[in-house]
């Protein structure tokens, strides 16, 4: 598999669906990468087919399910030639907005989960794939990151 310059580039982006994932994935399709867009939907897979065309590749990638990511990388595995995966970005992610009093632990831990070991888990199942090309991995942050903002107490702590 080459992208349209013949240069092999291809890179998965999780989380897009909408958003920064999904800019980031359109503007590389731009450039001539081919692009696996980790979506959770099938109405989101459509909507980037008609907005990528065919270098991107739309792929059923919910981060916190071990199954989800395995498959992915599989077919991720199975497309590529020799040159491996130039770029992971681990842009899935989600706010629950409450104040921590109120805020049930079930709901703070699947954030985590999302925001946090989900780019964990899938940075480890692409990194076969990334070492043959020395791929970079590009995890996306938030300023919220650096400053705690009300009511965010589980996205302060996942970023």
């Amino acid at each position: 598999m080459t992208d349209v310059n013949g240069n092999g580039r291809a890179a998965v982006v999780t989380g897009a669906s909408t958003g920064i994932g999904r800019a980031c994935a359109l503007m590389l399709a731009r450039r001539g990468w081919r692009v696996y867009t980790g979506v959770r939907t099938e109405n989101a897979a459509e909507e980037l087919r008609a907005a990528g065309g065919a270098l991107v590749v739309p792929v059923r990638l919910d981060v916190t399910e071990e199954t989800d990511i395995a498959a992915a990388r599989d077919l991720v595995a199975g497309e590529l030639d020799a040159g491996g995966l130039v770029g992971l970005v681990n842009n899935a992610g989600t706010t629950i907005p409450c104040p921590v009093e109120y805020l049930p632990l079930d709901d703070f831990r699947r954030q985590l989960e999302i925001n946090l070991t989900g780019h964990l888990a899938v940075t480890q199942a692409f990194l076969p794939l990334l070492r043959r090309p020395g791929g970079r991995i590009v995890n996306i942050s938030s300023p919220g990151a650096k400053i705690a903002a009300p009511f965010m107490a589980p996205y302060v702590a996942a970023k």
